[in-house]
């Protein structure tokens, strides 16, 4: 039996697309397509929506899975700010890729009940970015000595590594983020990573992975425990408001 689920992703963003920017001015964000989504197809997760956004997004420098014209949609104005793409004024898109979707990634690294409300939606895109870029900033937090190789760093069919640092002992250090809950399916992605940087990279030196999460669970702890190599770490972020004394 046919479900409302059947229409390629592809026509349900166009369709969002039809009904949320109907004039060339109009722009959405990232919470408007969470909220049109949960109105229409409410299995939809929010990360599995950001993902579709950046396939449908001609200018995205990272794009993942788009084979022809046919997902050229968006165009964004803004970081994580969307118009409808026009072909006769924009550039043209960004090269079509074949290999791994980006949508694929997504969709490993999420869980069952670990989806986000629209309001939270933007915030915690956001979120993940500041977070690597900070770090990229202050390797020294996660390990005395480290410093940065490289941030998103091409680990082949379209995967990337978030950080990619260099230890004290000139071993590789492949930092893996989670923004919140790290389950034990990221044990075999912080391990793929690091299998192609010693094949493609280490030249025989040593390669060790870091995962970085707001929540450990217990599952990636247990997983962890006969993974060679790996360490787990929790992050917190504080901040502290002080009165003007002038």
């Amino acid at each position: 039996m046919a479900t409302i689920y059947d229409k390629p992703a592809r026509v349900l963003m166009r369709n969002m697309a039809d009904e949320l920017l109907q004039s060339p001015d109009d722009t959405i964000r990232l919470a408007d397509a969470v909220t049109w989504f949960k109105a229409n197809y409410p299995a939809f997760t929010s990360s599995y929506i950001a993902a579709l956004l950046y396939n449908v997004q001609t200018n995205a420098k990272a794009r993942g899975y788009a084979a022809d014209e046919s997902w050229d949609i968006l165009y964004a104005v803004a970081p994580r700010v969307w118009r409808r793409y026009d072909p006769t004024t924009d550039p043209p898109p960004a090269s079509y890729k074949g290999s791994r979707s980006m949508i694929e990634e997504f969709e490993d690294d999420d869980e069952p009940g670990d989806d986000i409300e629209p309001q939270e939606a933007d915030a915690m895109f956001a979120y993940e970015h500041h977070l690597r870029d900070y770090l990229a900033r202050n390797m020294h937090l996660i390990e005395p000595g480290l410093t940065l190789h490289g941030v998103e760093v091409e680990a082949g069919g379209q995967r990337r590594i978030d950080l990619l640092g260099i230890g004290k002992d000139g071993g590789y250090v492949v930092v893996e983020l989670k923004v919140s809950r790290a389950y034990d399916r990221v044990i075999g992605q912080a391990q793929r990573y690091m299998g192609w940087v010693e094949q493609n990279l280490a030249q025989g030196k040593p390669v060790r992975g870091v995962i970085i999460a707001n929540e450990i669970t217990d599952d990636l702890r247990l997983a962890n425990r006969y993974a060679s190599g790996i360490r787990l770490v929790k992050y917190s972020m504080a901040v502290e408001l002080q009165d003007d004394a002038t």
